[in-house]
């Protein structure tokens, strides 16, 4: 008879314990190598609250590209794994504006289904790296997927 012993698995999170300077530098070494593009035309700031939101991009024509992330919320102080994702969340904003070639944001949407595919592409790379280890971070992509992309059926019949 043969035993099998449970093993509980520790994973642990790369960033936990780093400070704001040194996860700004790992952040933008990590996608700027992913996707073959210098980050050094983009400032990164960590700001410690915001109660509305977890991360913002500022695509500015006469001073540098912003990528601000936000330490806490209105009651919750956010984990460096979570800020990760925010600065995944982020980044995608910034290549889809600098390096998509062809790109034009259309008025009053920021996501589209382009955005939420290389979101989600992104998300899933980190995953698999070990660099993000819970799954909340794609419900956006799913919750999007379920509710504003239409079927390419329903598009054809109601071209008539």
């Amino acid at each position: 008879m043969i035993l099998r012993k449970k093993v509980k698995t520790v994973n642990v999170n790369p960033f936990e314990g780093a400070n704001d300077f040194a996860l700004i530098s790992v952040f933008k070494a990590l996608l700027g190598e992913q996707y073959n593009v210098n980050m050094g035309d983009v400032q990164v700031l960590i700001k410690p609250q915001s109660k509305t939101m977890y991360g913002v991009y500022k695509h500015r024509k006469n001073k540098p590209n912003q990528i601000i992330l936000y330490r806490s919320g209105r009651v919750k102080t956010y984990t460096n794994e979570w800020l990760f994702s925010v600065f995944i969340h982020e980044f995608i904003h910034y290549y889809q504006f600098n390096h998509v070639k062809g790109y034009k944001r259309k008025r009053g949407v920021m996501h589209d289904k382009q955005f939420y595919d290389m979101l989600h592409e992104a998300l899933e790379n980190a995953k698999k790296e070990g660099l993000l280890q819970h799954g909340e971070y794609t419900k956006g992509y799913y919750q999007y997927l379920k509710t504003t992309v239409q079927d390419s059926r329903t598009l054809i019949h109601s071209s008539y």
